[in-house]
C-alpha cells in the first residue's frame, strides 16, 4: 500500500512539472506577434515584441516607390509619436538596378557625424549580410536619442530596419531589434 502511494506521488510530482513545462512553453510565444506584408513586388515578414503597434504605413501601387512601415512601443513619452521606442522597416524603390556600397549609406545613416557614432558591424539579416551602425543624437524634437540602423541589399533593393530611443530605453530598444532581425524574412 506505502508502494503504491510511493508511486502515485511520484506520477503526480511527474504530471505536475510537465504541466508547467508546457505552460511555460506556450507562454514564450505569447511575447511576439509577427507582422506580415505582402504587396506587389514587396513582402517580407518578421516577428515584434508584444508592446509595439503599428503606427503609419507608406504603400504604394507603383513598384518603384519606397515602402515603409513604422511601430511605436506605448511605454511612455519621448519624441516623434510620443513614444519610446520607435523602429522601422524600409525599402527603396523596387526593381531597382543600382549596386549599392553599405558602408557609404550607413556613413549617411541619419545624418549623423562620426564622432556620434558608437558602433559599427556586419550582421545577417534575412539571408544576407548587412551593416549595423549605432550612433547618439538628437530626435526630430531635439531629445537625446539612440539610434540602431541596418542596411542590408536584397533583389537590388536596398533596405533598411531602424530603431531610435531615449537613451534610457536603449538596451531594451537593442533586444527589440535584435528580435525583429532575427526573424526578418523577404518573402517572394
Amino acid at each position: 500500500m506505502k508502494f503504491g502511494l510511493f508511486l502515485a506521488t511520484i506520477a503526480l510530482i511527474i504530471l505536475g512539472a510537465s504541466s508547467c513545462t508546457a505552460i511555460k512553453s506556450s507562454g514564450t510565444t505569447s511575447l511576439y506577434k509577427t507582422y506580415t506584408l505582402k504587396h506587389d513586388s514587396v513582402s517580407f515578414s518578421f516577428e515584434y515584441p508584444v508592446g509595439y503597434k503599428m503606427v503609419s504605413s507608406y504603400i504604394q501601387p507603383n513598384p518603384l516607390a519606397a515602402t515603409s512601415v513604422r511601430f511605436a512601443h506605448a511605454s511612455g513619452i519621448f519624441g516623434w509619436f510620443s513614444t519610446d521606442p520607435v523602429f522601422n522597416v524600409l525599402v527603396g524603390s523596387t526593381l531597382n538596378e543600382q549596386q549599392y556600397d553599405l558602408n557609404r549609406v550607413a556613413n549617411a545613416a541619419g545624418g549623423h557625424s562620426p564622432a556620434e557614432e558608437t558602433d559599427r558591424e556586419s550582421m545577417p539579416v534575412a539571408g544576407t549580410m548587412g551593416i549595423m551602425v549605432v550612433y547618439s543624437s538628437e530626435d526630430f524634437e531635439n531629445k537625446p536619442s539612440v539610434s540602431r540602423e541596418i542596411f542590408f541589399v536584397v533583389n537590388g533593393d536596398l533596405w533598411n530596419i531602424n530603431i531610435y530611443s531615449s537613451p534610457a530605453k536603449a538596451n531594451q530598444a537593442k533586444l527589440d531589434i535584435e528580435q525583429v532581425i532575427s526573424t526578418f524574412k523577404v518573402l517572394q
